[in-house]
């Protein structure tokens, strides 16, 4: 799958559980990030989703000056990443390494963004820089 398949059937499988997501793509807005995640139980948050090659995976120095501002703003950021058609979450960071973020097999990508969620105190989920 592509990156594009990758956040359509995370939009879809979070849907599936009662909440709600959007995939935003748009060229020609530097910085937007390119999902927005309401699953049950959580505040909104914001997503930057990228394909994972190697380890290191993060957003563009534009979208990583829009996740700051949305977490000084409040809202929960994070980075998602898929290698091997599994699910990697990290807080908002410049570089994120697939070895240290939050992975689980067997679940479906908004149930593992969900467990993320729920297992990942509020204020590490928001942590910035």
């Amino acid at each position: 799958m592509n990156e594009a398949e990758f956040k359509a059937k995370l939009v879809k499988e979070v849907k599936l559980l009662g909440g709600h997501a959007r995939r935003l793509e748009d060229k020609y807005a530097l910085g937007l990030l390119d999902l927005i995640i309401k699953l049950p139980g959580h505040p909104l948050l914001w997503a930057e989703g990228k394909l994972i090659e190697g380890h290191q995976f993060g957003p563009t120095p534009r979208q990583y000056e829009e996740g700051k501002a949305w977490i000084a703003a409040g809202v929960t950021t994070v980075l998602i990443g898929w290698h091997n058609k599994v699910l990697y979450v990290s807080p908002w960071v410049k570089k994120a390494d697939k070895r240290e973020c939050y992975a689980t097999s067997g679940y479906t990508y908004a149930e593992s963004l969900l467990r993320y969620l729920n297992e990942t105190p509020h204020d590490q989920a928001q942590k910035g820089p």
